[in-house]
């Protein structure tokens, strides 16, 4: 019995990235998101920074800027929600950090997201 093979639309998106499709993404958002961790009110700065880095690498690779910015629109949404949701589970009483660190936690949970989306989908 043969795999099964994926979607053609799925095989559309997917991207096998190399080395350098994964290393300069890492480097820009590790430090988009030391910036928004250790500089004061900086995690909407530093997410900006991130959508348009997104845009960016994703237009590098394919040369279609309109399918970047929803692929970088649909990240920074989902991040924000996928952010904000842990933020509510855990609680933020629990964690004890301020309203400036709870910003900047939900900013680098959507920054893993954008890198996520700018070294794995085209």
């Amino acid at each position: 019995m043969p795999a099964p093979q994926p979607p053609s639309w799925l095989q559309d998106w997917l991207d096998t990235p190399s080395r350098d499709d994964i290393l300069w993404p890492s480097v820009v958002f590790l430090a988009l998101a030391a910036l928004a961790w250790f500089a004061v009110n900086s995690a909407s700065t530093a997410l900006g920074f991130s959508v348009a880095a997104t845009i960016f690498f994703i237009n590098r690779k394919e040369r279609k800027f309109w399918r970047s910015f929803a692929f970088a629109a649909g990240g920074l949404l989902l991040g924000v929600l996928l952010g904000v949701l842990a933020i509510t589970l855990v609680g933020e009483q629990s964690l004890g950090l301020t309203p400036e660190r709870i910003n900047a936690v939900v900013a680098i949970i959507t920054m893993t997201l954008l890198w996520f989306v700018s070294s794995f989908l085209r």
